[in-house]
């Protein structure tokens, strides 16, 4: 799936799952919602990670963290556009595991009620080869 549509695909979950998410919950930008999801998942935080996911999935973030939290990850960049309007955000983070395995994932932020949640990334999209001409 091209990162384009994978981005728009998950943006629109996220507006499907856009439920009335509570005062506690949420960041004050997006940038600040993506810091807090790593570092929730590098320290296996639950509670943290619970409040700024989306209410519709919260009750995803024990599994999310048992499979992927913990890993002693070295962000080595964030990359945040926001090219699908003023409520909504994408994070392209790089870094590596305390393995030195490397992490490459994009994480798609919206903002509901004036604060913004991140969506439990999925299956990152394959990459394809650019078209010979």
């Amino acid at each position: 799936m091209h990162p384009a549509r994978f981005v728009l695909a998950s943006v629109l979950v996220l507006m499907l799952c856009a439920c009335s998410t509570g005062a506690d919950g949420g960041a004050d930008d997006p940038r600040a919602a993506v810091d807090t999801y790593l570092t929730a998942m590098n320290n296996k935080d639950e509670a943290a990670l619970r409040k700024v996911l989306s209410e519709s999935q919260r009750d995803e973030a024990a599994g999310h963290l048992s499979a992927h939290g913990g890993k002693g990850l070295a962000v080595k960049s964030v990359d945040l556009t926001q090219d699908f309007g003023p409520s909504f955000a994408n994070a392209h983070v790089t870094g590596e595991y305390a393995d030195r395995s490397g992490y490459d994932e994009r994480i798609v932020v919206s903002k509901i009620d004036d604060r913004w949640y991140v969506g439990i990334p999925g299956p990152a999209p394959a990459r394809t080869s650019p078209a010979k001409s």
